[in-house]
């Protein structure tokens, strides 16, 4: 019982210092779109209109590329903070995207930007905390089994997270082709809202 309490806090826990990072990555890109000059930027995204109808939102390739670099690097103390420090990029990139097309529709924009964000970021976040959890797990499993020198069920711990990993970067690849197929043709239609 305790073991599990002590399971359920530490998810907790991090779950707690995620959502910290993401609001601070929002409160950042809110910061960055106060500094940066948008005289350029805005007429692309006035644009975006014609953007969704020529090309699909496509994120198999960076996210492919993300997770690859985020687990390689993960294994090492240093490289688990990238882990930690994307959160905050991703906030940002939230944020700073629901800005900009703020200022270029107005209360429109917001409404889109929120819409746009729910279809491409949710899912693919939430199945990011999970990896980042397991890694952890693994991370901290092979920790104790080199200070303890003790095997800890080594081989069932790492295995059994090491399918929970694999099985949620299948689903973001599965959420990815969502995107490509489906949210990209919803968000087409919804994009009345910012015409």
């Amino acid at each position: 019982m305790n073991y599990l309490q002590s399971n359920i806090l530490k998810t907790k826990n991090i779950t707690k210092i995620i959502i910290s990072l993401l609001i601070l990555g929002i409160l950042l890109g809110f910061f960055i779109y106060l500094k940066v000059d948008l005289t350029n930027i805005i007429p692309s995204i006035k644009d975006f209109p014609n953007e969704l109808v020529n090309h699909n939102i496509n994120y198999i390739l960076t996210h492919f590329i993300t997770i690859s670099i985020l687990i390689t690097c993960s294994f090492t103390i240093i490289g688990s903070l990238l882990f930690f420090i994307y959160f905050i990029y991703e906030g940002i990139i939230i944020s700073f995207s629901i800005l900009l097309l703020i200022k270029a529709f107005s209360l429109k924009g917001l409404i889109f930007g929120i819409l746009f964000n729910i279809f491409t970021k949710v899912i693919y976040l939430i199945l990011l905390f999970i990896i980042l959890k397991k890694v952890l797990k693994i991370t901290k499993t092979i920790i104790e089994v080199l200070i303890n020198k003790s095997s800890l069920d080594f081989k069932y711990i790492f295995f059994k997270n090491t399918k929970a990993i694999l099985i949620a970067i299948l689903l973001i690849f599965l959420n990815d082709l969502l995107i490509y197929f489906i949210f990209h043709n919803l968000l087409l239609k919804l994009s009345f809202i910012i015409n």
